[in-house]
């Protein structure tokens, strides 16, 4: 054989070999089912140490807007919602009821919403616990937590118009499914205690009638002793103006047509998963994680892995446990064109100022913005040890010199970052 050729073979072999190796790496996986495919996103192949990952790399633009400070409008803890014209806050007002504002897109205070007392358009709830923003009808929804008190809907300027009847009680989520219909979740993990824990979806009409019920598919053993984990909140988002869900305790991704789930996707669990709709003893929970969706794009998956540290667990009655979890959180990226997949620990390289732990668990994901509300007295402090010599965004650096000049009882900041169409990722 010539020189030549035994080259060419080499060659041949070289790339033939990179390609298998690069598949092995790969984390997502296209399956054929009954009703088409599916991708898995095999998070074994995802490495538990997770590397730096730049948050300039992540996002492609930022907004920093302190929130006007008036006696009608003082916030402590902030549940935030960006509309495309301004900014909804809750916040809690103990001893009294909770709060809802409304601030244009440079923070200025326009009016709050709800007031406290038990009539039309009052509640005495502790939190706004959901709060939805709907444009084109130009109105906003609130749920008060604290109380049974139904979702409550007011248009733009504070008007109240009316109660939202569910047909759970204890029914949390509550999203607009069309003009006169709703839907709310229900479990998919855990042992069964109430109606709520026995479906996945209830759709209904203002009044409460219910028009469809998605069983829930999977359920623990009848007899069994040990603790059941159950689930946290269910991933419910937008993909493609197409609603989408994920639930804990049967690993899949649906997108909901019709009033029906239709499988999309699965979060394959690695050896480490807890079992949701399985018995396991306390002593047993460490070190095992769960998964939640933050967010999916044309080109990405942005998903929470979270870890139990540690548990303190304890059975306080036959069948009924109470206790803590201590657990760290990681974000794994996947890039849906390479298939690359990363655990990743963000490093802010743009203001020098949020630690990696604040950025994995203070961060809300919502519609392609990642954004954070904090305390003007908690950013004094982080600002103690910032190192301004690092900042080499001269926006950044900017925005830093004016939040110095805050007073401390100014209304909170909130951080607001764009996500970038695609995140490319490499191994």
């Amino acid at each position: 054989m010539k020189p030549k050729s035994i080259l060419s073979l080499l060659t041949t072999a070289f790339i033939f070999l990179s390609a298998c190796s690069n598949n092995d790496n790969q984390v997502i996986k296209e399956v054929s089912t009954g009703s088409g495919k599916i991708s898995q996103i095999l998070t074994e192949k995802i490495t538990d140490e997770p590397k730096e990952f730049k948050l300039s790399e992540l996002i492609s633009d930022f907004q920093v807007i302190p929130l006007e400070t008036k006696p009608e409008c003082m916030i402590s803890n902030t549940q935030i919602v960006f509309s495309k014209e301004f900014i909804l806050v809750g916040t809690q007002n103990f001893p009294g009821a909770a709060r809802l504002y409304r601030f244009d897109n440079t923070g200025k205070f326009l009016n709050e919403y709800g007031k406290s007392g038990q009539g039309p358009g009052e509640h005495i709830g502790y939190m706004a616990d959901v709060i939805h923003c709907y444009e084109n009808e130009k109105n906003i929804l609130v749920k008060w937590v604290g109380t049974s008190e139904k979702p409550q809907l007011f248009d733009f300027n504070g008007t109240f118009l009316r109660e939202i009847d569910q047909p759970y009680e204890l029914v949390r989520y509550i999203e607009k499914w069309s003009d006169s219909v709703w839907f709310s979740t229900g479990l998919m993990a855990g042992k069964v205690r109430l109606a709520v824990d026995s479906f996945a979806l209830v759709f209904y009409n203002s009044d409460g009638k219910i028009l469809r019920k998605v069983p829930r598919r999977e359920f623990p053993p009848q007899n069994y002793a040990g603790y059941t984990p159950g689930t946290s909140d269910p991933s419910l988002y937008k993909y493609n103006n197409e609603w989408r869900l994920y639930m804990q305790g049967n690993d899949t991704v649906f997108k909901i047509v019709d009033y029906k789930l239709l499988p999309v996707a699965m979060i394959v669990p690695d050896n480490k998963t807890l079992p949701f709709n399985k018995p396991i003893s306390s002593g047993e929970l460490t070190g095992k994680n769960s998964f939640n969706i933050l967010s999916e794009t044309e080109n990405n998956w942005f998903i929470s892995k979270t870890i139990i540290n540690k548990d303190e667990l304890h059975e306080f009655r036959p069948g009924e446990w109470g206790g803590s979890f201590y657990t760290t959180r990681q974000l794994l990226m996947i890039d849906k064109k390479s298939k690359n997949g990363i655990n990743t620990r963000l490093v802010d390289d743009i203001f020098y100022l949020f630690p990696p732990e604040a950025l994995s668990g203070g961060l809300t994901w919502r519609n392609g913005k990642l954004f954070l509300g904090i305390q003007v007295t908690h950013l004094s402090k982080l600002m103690k040890d910032l190192q301004s010599e690092k900042i080499t965004n001269q926006e950044a650096k900017t925005i830093i010199e004016k939040l110095k000049t805050l007073p401390e009882d100014n209304n909170p900041v909130i951080f607001s970052f764009t996500l970038k169409e695609r995140v490319k990722l490499i191994n």
